[in-house]
């Protein structure tokens, strides 16, 4: 197996092991999900909120299944890509605040579809692909984090789309 692999999987499993851990054990995580139009520039999605202890964050964009083989078909290709596993690329800037001071800014090209996951958004159950855009170990304080979409990505047309800000409790991690 490649060195590649098993690290992506290490990713993986690290991902969902610590949602399914603050699923269960966890105080009041925070999960903001809203949609956004990928395909178009300075889409932007903002999450304020409140850590009392050391937490983590978890940054993605959940990619809407489609019905029909066909369509899904496109979708994976669009998404992971037929033969490397890494789909047609996707800028994102991530700006996170402490209170005033600049936690984190930088551009993060997503590739790739690492899980699935069942959504319910807006009354309505979807079976989603996860895309990590960025994971941070948070300090106690006040919060602002902005992610947006910087470039025309035309392959993403028509593509239903949301951002997901995942907070939680890692004091137990530790």
């Amino acid at each position: 197996m490649e060195e590649g692999f098993i690290a992506k999987g290490f990713i993986i499993a690290k991902y969902l092991l610590a949602h399914m851990y603050c699923s269960l054990v966890c105080q009041d995580p925070v999960a903001v999900v809203t949609p956004v139009s990928i395909a178009s520039p300075n889409q932007q999605v903002v999450a304020n909120f409140v850590v009392e202890r050391r937490a983590g964050l978890d940054v993605s964009i959940f990619f809407v299944w489609q019905s029909g083989d066909s369509k899904r078909a496109e979708q994976r290709e669009l998404w992971r890509g037929r033969y490397n596993q890494r789909g047609i690329s996707l800028p994102v800037h991530m700006r996170v605040l402490k209170g005033s001071e600049v936690f984190f800014d930088d551009v993060v090209v997503t590739t790739g579809v690492n899980a699935g996951r069942s959504l319910k958004y807006g009354g309505q159950q979807k079976a989603v692909g996860v895309r990590p855009v960025r994971s941070l170990l948070l300090d106690s304080g006040s919060y602002s984090v902005e992610v947006s979409t910087v470039n025309v990505v035309e392959a993403f047309n028509g593509e239903e789309c949301y951002f997901e800000f995942y907070a939680y409790d890692i004091r137990e991690l530790d």
